[in-house]
């Protein structure tokens, strides 16, 4: 079997999928990989819309950060 990497355009990504599902099943398989970063966003971005992170102000963060050093 061969690997082949594409890059399509977002607005002809729906028409290549139709091209793709044409074609017999048992001969081609497709995969949407991201990368190792692009699923880490994605986790971090879940984690926050699911109240799993706490998001804090700049100097707040800043702020509990230094107390944290200083206490070392």
């Amino acid at each position: 079997m061969q690997l082949v990497t594409l890059e399509i355009s977002d607005d002809y990504y729906s028409k290549f999928l139709h091209l793709v599902d044409a074609l017999p099943s048992e001969k081609i398989h497709l995969k949407n990989e991201k990368s190792s970063m692009d699923n880490e966003i994605d986790s971090r971005i879940d984690g926050y819309l699911k109240d799993k992170s706490i998001a804090v102000d700049f100097t707040s963060g800043m702020g509990k950060l230094k107390e944290k050093l200083l206490a070392k």
